[in-house]
């Protein structure tokens, strides 16, 4: 799951557990032990999250769709491409509407971002002038986010071909994301609210 996912997961009513939950991208190991409880507990559910997804055994069948092209990058194009399907289908996981979610996510992580480290201040910077979280739901934002993990890799356009592997088969994409989201829903609400 990408930031739109683990940001909807989590919820973005409160800034620490969603600041947490962000950080989980840019805080490894014990690192995480410098930060408040509140943000090592966002941190906890983004690493729980990203557990359960890849040992879900629907979000492997993605995977290996795309693993003859793509190899050990098949798990980051699925990530990005069920933020799409939630982004496309968001009334139906939602009532707020997606653009209100996004720029609630917004200003509740820049809230917050004075904890952050250089490269997660940077991220957030470039993800709120950009809009990505909403632009998940547009091919060109697909595009975007793909070129941005490629260069993170150090490898320009090397995931732009996954995009015509999203739009060839959405509708099995689609039909996993369906079935997974309950699954992630449930495991994700009962981690946070054990009671």
């Amino acid at each position: 799951m990408n930031f739109l996912a683990h940001f909807y997961l989590t919820g973005n009513e409160d800034p620490h557990l969603l600041g947490g939950n962000f950080l989980g991208d840019f805080v490894k190991g014990n690192a995480m032990y410098k930060y408040s409880p509140s943000i090592q507990f966002g941190i906890t559910i983004h690493r729980f999250i990203d557990h359960h997804t890849d040992q879900n055994s629907i979000f492997r069948k993605s995977k290996k769709r795309l693993f003859p092209q793509f190899r050990h990058y098949s798990g980051v194009i699925v990530d990005l491409f069920y933020d799409y399907l939630l982004a496309t289908d968001w009334d139906n996981y939602h009532s707020v509407s997606l653009k209100e979610f996004t720029q609630t996510s917004y200003q509740k992580l820049r809230s917050v971002q004075s904890i952050f480290p250089a490269e997660a201040k940077y991220a957030l910077k470039y993800m709120h002038k950009h809009d990505w979280l909403y632009h998940y739901k547009t091919h060109q934002g697909m595009l975007l986010a793909l070129n941005g993990v490629s260069r993170r890799f150090g490898k320009p356009n090397l995931l732009n071909p996954a995009l015509d592997y999203l739009l060839r088969y959405e509708r099995e994409f689609r039909k996993e994301f369906g079935e997974f989201m309950p699954i992630i829903t449930h495991k994700v609400t009962h981690q946070i609210n054990p009671g």
